[in-house]
């Protein structure tokens, strides 16, 4: 359990630091990094704990580089895009890594672009798509497929609840195109967040589902599956100050027929640009 606890030591060091220019800073509005409703200029560095053993050993560590940018087209209309590069350390036992010591590598690197439309003051939407690479260093990594993931999201504003607060459910479907290495099994899945971002006091929040973790698989059977669903209880809380957001997820599965992962505990700061 080191790796969870370096993540949580991470995230309260960076809750620690103090505000500069407190006014102006609480006045800036915070990033939102998991709506693409509303494309952002940010920089986004997380600490991803995955324990995701089946029949054996796998467990990674994963440290993202994530880099989001906006150019606006009109008034109400965005277009948005995202670069991921993943450094991953790995125990999963292979046949160059039999006794399952950690390994470490560049995983799979993701490109993302898609469209927003801002609709009123509580409606938007957007859609696009994924491009999702092989890892660059091996299968022990990360998939060896080629995926495309086309995806659409609708937002909600609920003032009702707090000023900030939304509703935002995103689909994405992974199909894979393309594989590098002929052993990675091929992706066709549903990939669905019902996120639900709730703003709480003193730039406080706690979102629901903020990943696209809740799986429904129509592909090839993985190792250890006995249905098609993977729904995860998956949370995340944190705090803004200005123009920084950090925060904590935790996330366990409730129905795991679809094996995605065990536990998965990812620490995040996210500066706006």
């Amino acid at each position: 359990m080191r790796a969870p606890l370096a993540l949580a030591a991470r995230l309260m060091i960076a809750a620690l630091l103090p505000q500069s220019a407190n006014a102006q800073s609480a006045a800036s509005p915070a990033p939102e990094p998991d709506d693409p409703t509303r494309p952002t200029t940010y920089f986004d560095l997380r600490d991803l704990y995955q324990d995701r053993t089946t029949t054996r050993k796998s467990d990674k560590v994963q440290t993202i580089f994530r880099g989001n940018g906006t150019v606006g087209i009109s008034e109400d209309w965005e277009f948005g895009y995202r670069l991921d590069l993943p450094l991953v350390a790995s125990n999963a036992i292979t046949s160059t890594d039999p006794g399952g010591n950690y390994e470490y590598g560049v995983g799979r690197p993701l490109v993302s672009a898609y469209l927003a439309n801002i609709v009123s003051d509580r409606w938007a939407y957007a859609f696009g798509g994924q491009v999702h690479g092989p890892a660059a260093s091996g299968t022990e990594f990360g998939s060896g497929n080629w995926d495309v993931r086309p995806l659409f999201a609708v937002r909600a504003m609920l003032p009702e609840i707090s000023e900030g607060s939304f509703f935002v459910p995103l689909f994405r479907y992974a199909q894979t195109f393309a594989q590098s290495y002929p052993n990675s099994r091929p992706a066709s899945n549903l990939q669905v967040s019902p996120e639900l971002k709730i703003d709480l006091a003193d730039a406080w929040f706690v979102t629901l589902f903020p990943s696209p973790d809740v799986r429904w698989n129509f592909g090839a059977r993985a190792s250890g599956q006995t249905g098609r669903l993977f729904l995860p209880f998956d949370v995340s809380g944190g705090r803004s100050f200005g123009n920084l957001l950090t925060s904590l997820e935790v996330s366990v599965p409730v129905v795991k027929d679809y094996p995605v992962y065990h536990l998965k505990i990812e620490a995040r700061l996210c500066w706006e640009l």
